[in-house]
Protein backbone atom coordinates (compact mmCIF):
# COMPACT_ATOMS: atom_id res chain seq x y z
CA UNK A 1 0.00 0.00 0.00
CA UNK A 2 1.29 3.54 -1.24
CA UNK A 3 0.66 6.37 1.95
CA UNK A 4 1.41 10.01 1.11
CA UNK A 5 1.06 12.25 4.18
CA UNK A 6 0.73 15.41 4.21
CA UNK A 7 0.45 18.34 6.30
CA UNK A 8 -2.14 21.82 6.36
CA UNK A 9 -1.11 24.81 8.74
CA UNK A 10 1.72 22.78 9.85
CA UNK A 11 4.92 20.75 9.16
CA UNK A 12 4.45 17.33 9.74
CA UNK A 13 6.88 15.94 12.24
CA UNK A 14 9.07 12.27 11.24
CA UNK A 15 7.57 11.18 14.38
CA UNK A 16 4.07 12.32 13.49
CA UNK A 17 4.49 10.65 9.75
CA UNK A 18 5.85 7.04 11.22
CA UNK A 19 2.85 6.99 13.24
CA UNK A 20 0.79 7.54 10.51
CA UNK A 21 2.01 4.85 8.41
CA UNK A 22 2.65 2.20 11.53
CA UNK A 23 -1.12 2.66 12.02
CA UNK A 24 -2.17 1.92 8.90
CA UNK A 25 0.11 -0.80 7.72
CA UNK A 26 -1.12 -2.66 11.08
CA UNK A 27 -4.36 -1.86 10.73
CA UNK A 28 -5.28 -1.21 7.04
CA UNK A 29 -2.35 -3.26 5.71
CA UNK A 30 -4.02 -6.72 5.64
CA UNK A 31 -6.87 -5.91 3.47
CA UNK A 32 -5.19 -6.30 -0.05
CA UNK A 33 -7.30 -4.49 -2.34
CA UNK A 34 -6.57 -1.03 -0.58
CA UNK A 35 -3.73 0.14 -3.10
CA UNK A 36 -3.78 3.84 -1.96
CA UNK A 37 -4.12 6.02 1.27
CA UNK A 38 -3.83 9.84 1.34
CA UNK A 39 -3.31 11.22 4.69
CA UNK A 40 -3.74 14.97 5.51
CA UNK A 41 -3.08 16.59 9.02
CA UNK A 42 -4.37 20.01 10.19
CA UNK A 43 -4.96 21.94 12.95
CA UNK A 44 -7.63 24.81 13.48
CA UNK A 45 -6.87 26.32 16.78
CA UNK A 46 -7.10 24.05 19.87
CA UNK A 47 -8.72 20.71 17.54
CA UNK A 48 -6.39 18.20 15.57
CA UNK A 49 -8.25 17.01 12.41
CA UNK A 50 -7.09 13.79 10.47
CA UNK A 51 -8.58 12.82 7.18
CA UNK A 52 -7.60 9.69 5.34
CA UNK A 53 -8.88 8.52 1.89
CA UNK A 54 -8.34 5.19 0.94
CA UNK A 55 -8.57 4.23 -2.72
CA UNK A 56 -8.58 0.75 -3.48
CA UNK A 57 -9.93 -2.03 -6.12
CA UNK A 58 -13.36 -0.57 -7.55
CA UNK A 59 -14.01 1.46 -4.60
CA UNK A 60 -13.04 4.79 -2.24
CA UNK A 61 -13.56 4.81 1.00
CA UNK A 62 -13.29 8.24 2.95
CA UNK A 63 -12.93 9.02 7.02
CA UNK A 64 -12.40 12.21 9.14
CA UNK A 65 -11.82 12.92 13.03
CA UNK A 66 -11.26 16.49 14.63
CA UNK A 67 -12.82 16.18 18.11
CA UNK A 68 -9.66 15.10 19.52
CA UNK A 69 -7.01 17.66 21.27
CA UNK A 70 -4.12 14.92 20.42
CA UNK A 71 -3.31 14.48 17.43
CA UNK A 72 -2.61 10.75 17.79
CA UNK A 73 -5.36 10.25 19.27
CA UNK A 74 -7.06 11.55 16.33
CA UNK A 75 -4.82 9.29 14.29
CA UNK A 76 -5.40 6.31 15.84
CA UNK A 77 -9.46 6.95 15.68
CA UNK A 78 -9.68 7.31 12.04
CA UNK A 79 -7.72 4.52 11.55
CA UNK A 80 -10.30 2.24 13.73
CA UNK A 81 -12.97 3.88 11.81
CA UNK A 82 -11.45 2.95 8.43
CA UNK A 83 -11.03 -0.79 9.61
CA UNK A 84 -14.34 -0.89 10.45
CA UNK A 85 -15.66 0.23 7.00
CA UNK A 86 -13.38 -2.13 5.46
CA UNK A 87 -14.11 -4.83 7.39
CA UNK A 88 -18.03 -4.05 6.97
CA UNK A 89 -17.61 -3.61 3.24
CA UNK A 90 -15.22 -7.16 3.24
CA UNK A 91 -18.24 -9.41 4.84
CA UNK A 92 -20.73 -7.31 2.80
CA UNK A 93 -18.53 -8.76 -0.62
CA UNK A 94 -18.61 -12.13 0.57
CA UNK A 95 -22.14 -12.22 1.38
CA UNK A 96 -23.02 -10.72 -2.04
CA UNK A 97 -20.31 -13.57 -3.61
CA UNK A 98 -21.70 -16.65 -1.69
CA UNK A 99 -25.62 -15.41 -2.52
CA UNK A 100 -24.09 -15.20 -6.39
CA UNK A 101 -22.80 -18.23 -6.03
CA UNK A 102 -26.06 -20.28 -4.58
CA UNK A 103 -28.20 -18.09 -7.10
CA UNK A 104 -26.31 -19.56 -9.94
CA UNK A 105 -26.43 -22.71 -8.58
CA UNK A 106 -30.08 -22.81 -8.11
CA UNK A 107 -30.48 -21.30 -11.76
CA UNK A 108 -28.47 -24.13 -13.44
CA UNK A 109 -30.57 -26.65 -11.59
CA UNK A 110 -32.92 -25.24 -12.43
CA UNK A 111 -32.39 -24.93 -16.23
CA UNK A 112 -30.82 -28.48 -16.30
CA UNK A 113 -33.76 -30.89 -15.02
CA UNK A 114 -33.36 -33.99 -14.40
CA UNK A 115 -33.95 -35.98 -17.92
CA UNK A 116 -35.25 -39.24 -17.69
CA UNK A 117 -33.29 -41.59 -19.94
CA UNK A 118 -35.16 -42.62 -23.26
CA UNK A 119 -33.90 -46.22 -22.85
CA UNK A 120 -35.83 -48.41 -20.78
CA UNK A 121 -34.52 -51.26 -20.70
CA UNK A 122 -31.35 -53.13 -21.15
CA UNK A 123 -30.33 -56.22 -22.23
CA UNK A 124 -26.83 -57.96 -22.13
CA UNK A 125 -25.53 -61.03 -24.17
CA UNK A 126 -22.33 -62.47 -25.00
CA UNK A 127 -22.62 -62.21 -28.68
CA UNK A 128 -20.78 -65.65 -29.69
CA UNK A 129 -19.39 -65.55 -33.59
CA UNK A 130 -21.92 -66.34 -36.23
CA UNK A 131 -22.44 -66.16 -39.86
CA UNK A 132 -24.81 -64.23 -41.49
CA UNK A 133 -27.50 -67.06 -41.62
CA UNK A 134 -27.10 -67.79 -38.42
CA UNK A 135 -27.67 -64.63 -36.90
CA UNK A 136 -31.13 -64.63 -39.19
CA UNK A 137 -31.66 -67.93 -38.41
CA UNK A 138 -31.49 -66.56 -34.35
CA UNK A 139 -33.37 -63.77 -34.55
CA UNK A 140 -36.69 -65.63 -36.16
CA UNK A 141 -36.06 -68.23 -33.39
CA UNK A 142 -36.39 -65.83 -30.46
CA UNK A 143 -39.29 -63.52 -32.82
CA UNK A 144 -36.61 -60.06 -32.96
CA UNK A 145 -36.63 -58.11 -35.90
CA UNK A 146 -33.46 -57.90 -35.45
CA UNK A 147 -30.60 -59.47 -34.13
CA UNK A 148 -26.66 -57.71 -33.14
CA UNK A 149 -24.10 -60.58 -33.84
CA UNK A 150 -20.27 -61.07 -34.04
CA UNK A 151 -19.77 -61.17 -37.85
CA UNK A 152 -17.71 -64.64 -38.27
CA UNK A 153 -16.56 -63.34 -41.71
CA UNK A 154 -15.17 -60.03 -40.99
CA UNK A 155 -14.46 -59.84 -37.08
CA UNK A 156 -17.04 -56.72 -36.42
CA UNK A 157 -20.38 -56.56 -34.69
CA UNK A 158 -23.14 -56.14 -37.29
CA UNK A 159 -26.48 -56.33 -37.34
CA UNK A 160 -29.71 -58.25 -39.24
CA UNK A 161 -32.68 -56.83 -39.44
CA UNK A 162 -36.55 -57.34 -40.99
CA UNK A 163 -37.48 -55.44 -44.09
CA UNK A 164 -40.89 -53.85 -44.61
CA UNK A 165 -41.03 -55.29 -48.03
CA UNK A 166 -39.91 -58.62 -47.35
CA UNK A 167 -36.30 -60.24 -46.53
CA UNK A 168 -33.18 -58.80 -44.79
CA UNK A 169 -30.63 -56.15 -44.22
CA UNK A 170 -27.85 -55.73 -43.08
CA UNK A 171 -25.85 -53.32 -40.91
CA UNK A 172 -22.18 -54.09 -41.21
CA UNK A 173 -20.52 -50.45 -39.32
CA UNK A 174 -17.19 -49.80 -40.63
CA UNK A 175 -14.68 -48.49 -37.36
Amino acid sequence: MQITVSGKNFDVSNSLRDHVVEKLNKKIGRFDTVITANVTLSTDRHRHIVEITLFGKGFEMRAEEDNNDDMYRSINAVVEKLEKQLDKARKRMIDISRKEREESKAEAEVAQPERSSPVQQTFSYDAEPLSVEEAISEMQSNGYTFQAFHNKANGRINVVYVLDAGGYGLLDPKL
